[in-house]
């Protein structure tokens, strides 16, 4: 996991179940991509999706991916 672009807490540490860790949805500036993840006591750091490319439609799609999984947004466009 590399360069944190956008990130959102969706569940506070005090109601982990280890009452330290919160889950969040980060969304990273990688190497050759960018990579949404999904970091929480039970699972980790969880890749969900990753983009290749470098392109700014491919930042926005990255970025709108996460904003929909941390918000409850539902599916993102291309039906993930």
């Amino acid at each position: 996991m590399n360069a944190i672009i956008y990130g959102r807490t969706t569940r506070p540490a005090k109601d982990s179940p280890d009452g330290e860790t919160p889950t969040a949805i980060l969304v990273t500036k990688e190497a050759n991509g960018f990579a949404v993840f999904l970091q929480s006591y039970e699972e980790g750091s969880k890749m969900l999706r990753y983009w290749y490319g470098e392109g700014p439609s491919i930042r926005a799609d990255a970025i709108e991916y996460g904003v929909k999984l941390a918000t409850g947004g539902g599916k993102s466009n291309d039906g993930n």
